[in-house]
């Protein structure tokens, strides 16, 4: 997946030049690039990574003591993922002004309906992964199972 990314962010550089993409100004000052392949990739692999540690729990390899861990782990993923659906939603929003105002495409539209759905998607699993690690830190002795099996 790491080659994947990397050649994601390979192609997105020539994409840039023949687009002629205007860096965003960044929240520390710089400049940064939307690039939209990687930034694809990188999503699905944060939702791999989540599915792969949620299918331990569906698989029942955590021992009880290892829950409240496994939680964590995948409530930092989802976290990442918030943060990178908020980035991808600011280049999208930065893309539009630079348009003709009230003139969004159909397309620009629908991208920023399903970036909202993602971003809503992905709070509601991580309030619920973040209930399941506060339940299974407040009460260790209960050895408590995946509650929901998280369809995510």
């Amino acid at each position: 997946m790491i080659d994947t990314h990397c050649q994601a962010e390979e192609v997105d550089a020539e994409l840039r030049e023949y687009t002629k993409e205007e860096p965003m100004p960044g929240e520390d000052g710089g400049e940064t690039y939307s690039y939209p392949l990687s930034s694809w990739v990188f999503h699905y692999k944060l939702r791999i990574m989540e599915w792969i540690v949620l299918l331990g729990f569906e698989l029942e390899i955590y021992q009880p003591y290892e829950f409240a861990g496994m939680y964590w782990v995948v409530q930092h993923y989802i976290s990442s993922r918030i943060l990178h659906i908020d980035r991808i939603r600011n280049h999208l929003l930065h893309q539009a002004t630079k348009s003709v105002p009230g003139e969004w495409t159909a397309q620009q539209q629908d991208t920023l309906a399903y970036l909202t759905y993602l971003s809503i998607e992905a709070k509601a699993q991580h309030d619920l992964v973040a209930a399941l690690l506060n339940v299974c830190q407040q009460y260790p002795s209960l050895h408590i199972p995946m509650l929901l099996s998280l369809q995510i």
